[in-house]
């Protein structure tokens, strides 16, 4: 019996090149053809997929109905989008470090430990430059532990609430939740009606890298925290480090959230030779066992009807819209042109991950416009390197169209801005899961295709 077919409609009929597309195949007798300059696809049959592959530089000379829809499904109009040979500056993204200062100080933490926070000077600054844009921004507020400065996001929110009149602003912070339910926070939260995430690794041994002897006291505590606002009916998803402490339970930490009505996780690897490890990081191939393992407990068990995870909706998205919207999943980087991000002093960034590397330092937000933060030679520069015509691996990747690329994780990994992400096998695999996935079984692909 074949497999189904899976197309996304694309544009033009004329045969593409043979070198431009590329076919993958599983044992469970599927395969796929990807035009790696688009991401368009076309899936079915192992057999009959392979035989459209191999009759395609023959300019398929006797078409059947499936070549015909295998031509059109794997076409587009534009092979390199308007995006990418004309990047937009379009900042929708503000990552603001209010201050540096932790009430956990976790041990495989890479951010700044300096006691400094936000001057009023600082913030006049910033929000002069982020009331320049005239579309919708998400403001994110971080730390060290951002609860901390509540008097700094405040004075922040009311500049920008008043420097952006008649254009949406919206609020977020990632925190470690142990001061959510002291007096006053949950209120201020609702006020000014910032969304927010808790970090959390899992229980038991799982925490062990984030709090070492501290482990349980400071996870009776949050537990405490999270049952206390799920009965308050806050919503709220869970940032998790994946690390050496909880790589082989990340099942046990889906079924922990489920248990607690939490519909929303993201897990974020903790990589060896990023510039950002410590002894409780994880090799490439260590992640993606670890995340093919998630992956399949949560297809397996149908939990994509409780729970979102991130990671995996960030590549079907990408997998199954052409709009790929995900800016650090897009080919050339998002970093600069739709994300800023500031450091306490108001040194400006292009990425929130590189903060604090001289090397991207735009420079202080003192003496910056948005006009110039655009035409900034530095910052031409630094996406003149991230070109698609620039990248080394990545441009011959079939899975090219769905990872994009990413400076901050090609310089934490090899000092290049065009290399390989840190994560390359890990996406990789994760992706290839995906996408056969989308094949294979049509209840996934029904759920996934009309969220």
């Amino acid at each position: 019996m074949s497999s189904p077919t899976v197309e996304l409609p694309c544009g033009r009929s004329a045969i593409p090149q043979l070198k431009d597309l590329k076919f993958l195949e599983r044992a469970e007798n599927s395969g796929v053809i990807i035009n790696r300059l688009t991401g368009a696809w076309f899936g079915g049959d192992r057999e009959e997929i392979r035989n459209i592959f191999d009759s395609i530089e023959d300019g398929i000379k006797e078409p059947t109905s499936l070549s015909k829809k295998a031509l059109s499904a794997i076409n587009q109009s534009e092979l390199i989008s308007a995006e990418i040979s004309k990047p937009i500056f379009r900042p929708h993204l503000a990552v603001i470090h209010v201050g540096h200062v932790c009430n956990i100080d976790c041990t495989y933490c890479y951010a700044p430990k300096d006691k400094g926070a936000m001057s009023l000077e600082v913030m006049e600054n910033i929000t002069n430059i982020i009331g320049e844009f005239k579309h919708p921004v998400f403001v994110q507020f971080m730390g060290g532990e951002p609860l901390i400065y509540l008097k700094q996001i405040e004075m922040l929110i009311k500049l920008l609430n008043e420097k952006r009149q008649g254009f949406e602003t919206t609020y977020g912070i990632q925190t470690n939740g142990l001061f959510l339910l002291d007096d006053g926070v949950l209120d201020f939260l609702k006020k000014y009606k910032i969304r927010f995430g808790i970090s959390y690794d899992g229980p038991g041994a799982m925490s062990d890298a984030r709090f070492e002897s501290r482990v349980e006291k400071l996870q009776n505590k949050t537990e405490l925290i999270i049952r206390e606002l799920k009965a308050k009916n806050y919503e709220f998803g869970i940032l998790a480090v994946l690390n050496r402490s909880n790589k082989s339970n990340l099942p046990a930490l889906l079924d922990w959230c489920l248990e607690r009505g939490i519909n929303s996780l993201l897990v974020n690897p903790l990589l060896l030779g990023q510039g950002k490890g410590s002894f409780h990081a994880l090799s490439d191939e260590e992640a993606t066992s670890s995340m093919r393992q998630l992956f399949r407990y949560w297809v397996d068990n149908k939990l994509y009807k409780k729970i979102s995870i991130e990671n995996f909706q960030a590549f079907e998205d990408n997998i199954t819209n052409t709009a790929r919207p995900y800016m650090c999943r897009k080919q050339s980087c998002g970093a600069g042109r739709e994300q800023l991000a500031f450091d306490v002093n108001g040194d400006l960034y292009p990425c929130d991950y590189l903060v604090g590397e001289s090397m991207f330092n735009l420079g202080n937000s003192s003496k910056l416009s948005s006009k110039e933060i655009e035409h900034s030679v530095h910052m031409r520069s630094l996406h003149e390197q991230v070109r698609p015509n620039k990248l080394k691996d990545c441009k011959e990747c079939p899975l090219f169209a769905f990872c994009g690329n990413c400076m901050a994780s090609s310089y934490f990994r090899d000092g290049s801005l065009n290399g390989r992400r840190g994560s390359c096998h890990t996406d990789y695999s994760v992706i290839e899961d995906v996408i056969f996935e989308l094949l294979l079984n049509k209840e996934y692909r029904n759920h996934v295709i009309s969220r």
